[in-house]
């Protein structure tokens, strides 16, 4: 069993079988990543959303680094679900601007 809750409006996105990235039923936010760490989730999900020039680590670091608060007004953030055994990390972008857009944005608001 396991559960994905949607880290920008809290619906649960995904529950009984692993998820597979997707678009929240809620927020219509896009998840990728699928990956065993927070960094490797990051990459799958710069390579699954097609944008270039930014390294995963860098953009990972942020995640935690920024509040959530401030990611979910940024439309970006990243979480585990839940599972017996390894959870799986996934990252969260929400519709409407652009990917690389507010991964930028969220990169200059770790540098601040």
């Amino acid at each position: 069993m396991a559960r994905l809750v949607c880290p920008l409006c809290e619906a649960v996105v995904s529950e009984g079988q692993p998820p597979v990235p997707g678009t929240c039923p809620s927020c219509h936010a896009r998840y990728v990543g699928d990956a065993e760490s927070a960094p490797a989730a990051v990459e799958q999900g710069l390579k699954d959303l097609s944008v270039e020039g930014l390294t995963p680590s860098e953009v990972a670091n942020a995640l935690f680094v920024v509040p959530s608060d401030r990611c979910r007004e940024l439309g970006v953030s990243i979480t585990s679900d839940e599972r017996a055994g390894f959870y799986r990390w996934w990252l969260f972008i929400s519709e409407g601007r652009g990917a690389r857009e507010q991964l930028d944005d969220l990169l200059t608001e770790s540098r601040k």
